[in-house]
């Protein structure tokens, strides 16, 4: 292709007339405000070179007349890519040069280039799940599945309080984002030659263990001593364990080794199966290349049901000695961090858990509380057993605020207790963060995260608990590099690419941030309507109103989805019906969703209405004041003194 002169430039189904400055697709005008028009012009007038960021800044914003540079390209990028039905994923005109620049493709050739979202994948991006021809395709087809519902971190209760949006995300990290699927894209997609199969030489998946008790009740225990065994792995330095979500994700699929090598982009897999009877236990468990098929390890043990915790470290022993990683001389003690030896707490333990992954409304959430404080009751010592029901504690204040103080200062007893049990456990850790940001203590938990992180930094979901919070108080570099790391311990994980997403939003990086919540709705229900909604906040801050709308109702039972459409609709035009979201809002939340009415009020253009929300919000210390250094949707508030007041009060850290 020429570079263009002053006659109309055609490429695929559009035509650029860069003298009148339009664009055309099949004989149809596309409005396309000046930038991203430039930009195009700029990009075809060099086609198959690129065009850096610099350049198109010097092109662009002469004389130094911009104010945040980084966030107006992105935005008119994502624009220009939006008009033209392109994808940053697997695009067909535009191509992002992540840091560098962008390439326009000149046809017929189009190129399969992953941009910074998908790259830390490595491997895996050849089998995962992608999406098929343009966005909007996409999201059509994933809008016909239809959704199992979302974790009570998402649904407001019958109360419909409003409450707490980051520490929803946090909790989330071990509540309900380890979940098992129940549904997704197919299990048996093959690797294809597009990228060499190359997974890190010590990583692992662990297999659900098969429960062979001749008893479907006993599934709660084969589930839960696989994810207390992969937990323990996951301790050992120099292995790569893969999440729970990823390796439950085939559960009950008739799939080969190399398939799950492929699609986890691991070196080795360990199944096995499980036979429970009254006071012992049978494990066999088997560890295989998944590169070359071939076994690498077996064992069955049989034990006294008080050795589970001694079983989970020779097993865990073993494996590290089958692929050659250094087990250091604490290894076992490690490995047995936070557990029990006691067979009645251990079961309680499993059992909560396993109310925790279905856990729907208060009085299973209740009964998870129940099944803790039974756990700890029966032994004391059990760190790991304190700090679940310190996070069950706090996600149960979030959905009965009467219980709110009493339940944090519960909680908070319960995670002390952990981390003098176990001071070296970084779950203990995590439990104290979570605490310290519900009592808006962010330099507390900022340490806290810290030192969770450093403990464990196999751990997916610590990482992405650290993610979302450092993000939200403006680490942005950190939370996403955190996020980038949970997606390659837990590839098949929504919530990894969501928090990956978010962080990518804060940042302003709106075109990765779509492609990461487009990765998190391909992995299917149950939360696609909650994502949809996360999609619709990010199009929303580009200005695509109408899109936004789309998107939101899509999750529109959802409380989120309430404060999306109503500040969408407002920018619509629709008046009336955002007017009636807000009524919705505050009918059902009272003052507990002071923040989030505070936020429309600010996109409302009503400041002196949306400052007072604040100082109710200030006055409850709602959690959700976690949000307020980074909410875009607070943005016409920065420079009212009362809001630099609220954010200096609030001590976030630098």
């Amino acid at each position: 292709m020429d570079a263009p002169t002053n006659s109309p430039v055609r490429f695929g189904v559009f035509e650029l007339d860069a003298h009148a400055g339009e664009l055309w697709r099949s004989g149809h005008r596309i409005a396309l405000q000046p930038q991203p028009l430039e930009i195009l012009r700029a990009l075809i007038e060099r086609p198959g070179e690129v065009v850096t960021r610099e350049e198109l800044r010097r092109r662009l914003w002469t004389n130094g007349a911009y104010v945040d540079f980084d966030r107006s390209l992105n935005k008119a990028i994502v624009k220009l890519r939006d008009a033209l039905g392109d994808d940053a994923d697997s695009p067909r005109y535009i191509e992002t040069l992540p840091r560098h620049g962008y390439r326009f493709i000149p046809l017929p050739q189009v190129h399969a280039h992953l941009d910074a979202a998908s790259q830390s994948q490595g491997a895996l991006r050849a089998v995962m799940p992608q999406p098929e021809g343009t966005v909007s395709h996409q999201l059509w087809a994933i809008s016909k599945v239809p959704s199992a519902g979302t974790r009570h971190g998402w649904r407001w209760g019958a109360s419909g309080l409003a409450l707490l949006a980051l520490l929803a995300w946090l909790i989330g990290s071990w509540l309900r984002v380890d979940a098992p699927s129940h549904s997704g894209p197919p299990a048996n997609v093959a690797p294809t030659s597009a990228v060499a199969f190359s997974p890190p030489p010590r990583s692992i998946a662990v297999l659900p263990f098969v429960n062979i008790s001749g008893d479907k009740e006993q599934e709660y225990f084969s589930d839960g001593l696989t994810e207390e065994l992969l937990n323990s792995l996951s301790r050992i330095d120099g292995l790569q364990v893969v999440g729970r979500t990823s390796s439950f994700y085939f559960k009950g699929k008739a799939v080969d080794l190399s398939t799950v090598g492929h699609r986890l982009n691991v070196a080795a897999v360990l199944e096995g199966s499980v036979r429970r009877s009254a006071q012992t236990v049978r494990v066999s468990a088997r560890l295989s290349s998944a590169v070359t098929g071939l076994n690498l390890w077996s064992a069955t043990y049989d034990r006294d049901l008080g050795d589970i915790l001694r079983l989970q470290s020779e097993i865990a022993n073993a494996v590290g000695a089958a692929l050659k990683v250094k087990l250091l001389d604490n290894t076992a003690v490690r490995v047995e961090l936070g557990g029990t030896r006691n067979p009645a707490a251990f079961d309680a333990y499993l059992r909560a858990s396993r109310i925790y992954w279905d856990v729907s409304d208060n009085r299973a959430l209740k009964e998870a509380v129940a099944g803790f404080t039974e756990a700890v009751a029966q032994d004391p010592d059990y760190a790991l057993a304190h700090v679940a029901l310190s996070i069950a504690l706090l996600a149960f204040a979030n959905i009965d605020p009467g219980l709110g103080r009493n339940n944090l200062e519960a909680a908070q007893a319960e995670a002390l207790k952990a981390a003098q049990l176990a001071p070296e456990l970084g779950e203990s850790h995590l439990a104290l963060a979570y605490v310290a940001v519900t009592a808006l203590d962010f330099a507390g938990a900022a340490r806290e995260f810290e030192r969770a992180t450093a403990l464990a930094p196999g751990s997916e979901r610590i990482l992405r608990g650290y993610s979302d919070f450092a993000a939200g108080i403006g680490h942005v570099d950190s939370g996403t590099a955190a996020a980038r790391r949970a997606v390659e311990l837990n590839p098949l994980n929504q919530q990894s690419y969501e928090s990956l997403a978010s962080a990518l939003q804060i940042a302003g990086r709106y075109d990765e941030a779509i492609v990461a919540f487009n990765q998190a709705i391909a992995l299917a229900p149950p939360n696609a309507g909650f994502f949809h909604v996360e999609l619709g906040n990010v199009y929303y801050e580009l200005g695509n109103f109408e899109r936004s709308r789309s998107e939101c109702e899509m999750g529109r039972e959802l409380y989120i989805a309430q404060i999306c459409l109503a500040a969408t609709y407002e920018k619509l035009g629709r008046h009336r019906d955002a007017e009636a979201k807000l009524a919705k809002l505050r009918a059902s939340g009272g003052d507990g969703g002071a923040f989030f009415y505070a936020e429309i009020y600010a996109q409302w253009g009503r400041p002196a209405e949306a400052l007072k929300w604040l100082d109710t919000a200030m006055r409850l210390r709602s959690p959700a004041l976690s949000l307020l250094r980074e909410d875009h949707y607070l943005d016409p508030l920065r420079k009212e003194p009362r809001f630099q007041a609220i954010e200096r009060e609030l001590k976030f850290p630098n």
